[in-house]
């Protein structure tokens, strides 16, 4: 069972904030190959755990590196706007040893320093420990 432990200064400042690499699915980069196209190389991102997000984030930024297909649309509702129309991206994902396959909405993340919000559905998959007196959370499936 893998486990990824992290301590920082200041947790509540920072908060829980992951390096993340990350890459288009194996499905996509196999029908790259047959086509003949390049398979764009991973990126490394930081990421921010927010057990507050339904749904996992990832900077527009990132989505034209990747030069990623949208495999979904929907409108998404933040705290600040409603409706918002977004698409949707399948990505394979690993950090320390811990992998994992989401789907993430393509949205600007404005004045931020992460690439990307990690939401309740990847978190899904794992369990998250958050120790606010030991500045340390923890990661494990």
């Amino acid at each position: 069972m893998p486990i990824f432990n992290a301590h920082t200064t200041d947790l509540q400042a920072t908060g829980p904030v992951i390096d993340l690499r990350l890459t288009i699915s194996t499905a996509a980069a196999e029908a790259m190959r047959r086509g003949g196209e390049k398979v764009p190389a991973p990126v490394d991102i930081r990421a921010l755990i927010d057990t507050g997000a339904s749904r996992s984030i990832l900077k527009d930024e990132i989505i034209e590196k990747l030069g990623l297909l949208p495999v979904g649309a929907l409108r998404m509702d933040t705290t600040a706007l409603t409706g918002l129309p977004c698409y949707e991206y399948l990505l394979e994902g690993s950090f320390h040893g811990l992998t994992f396959t989401g789907v993430f909405i393509g949205a600007p993340l404005r004045n931020q320093e992460i690439q990307a919000l990690i939401g309740r559905d990847i978190l899904s998959h794992f369990v998250l420990t958050y120790s606010g007196p030991d500045n340390s959370f923890s990661l494990y499936c």
